[in-house]
């Protein structure tokens, strides 16, 4: 089950947590996640179409890397 705590756009700033919610933000944090952190943004309530797309193509770019391969 998703909670909130599994969010990877959450960003911890100055003792108080702060999240990325615009779709140029949330692109160039999807381009450090690792492989559960894009399964667990891909639960994010209203996620946009342009953010899925980039999660995606990580997923699949990090499932081509040697220490992911099932």
């Amino acid at each position: 089950m998703w909670c909130i705590d599994m969010n990877p756009f959450l960003r911890e700033q100055v003792g108080r947590g702060a999240q990325v919610v615009d779709v140029v933000g949330r692109c160039d944090a999807v381009a450090e996640f690792s492989l559960q952190q894009c399964r667990n943004a891909l639960f994010v309530p209203d996620l946009q179409a342009t953010v899925q797309q980039a999660i995606g193509r990580r997923i699949r770019y990090l499932k081509k890397q040697p220490e992911n391969r099932i």
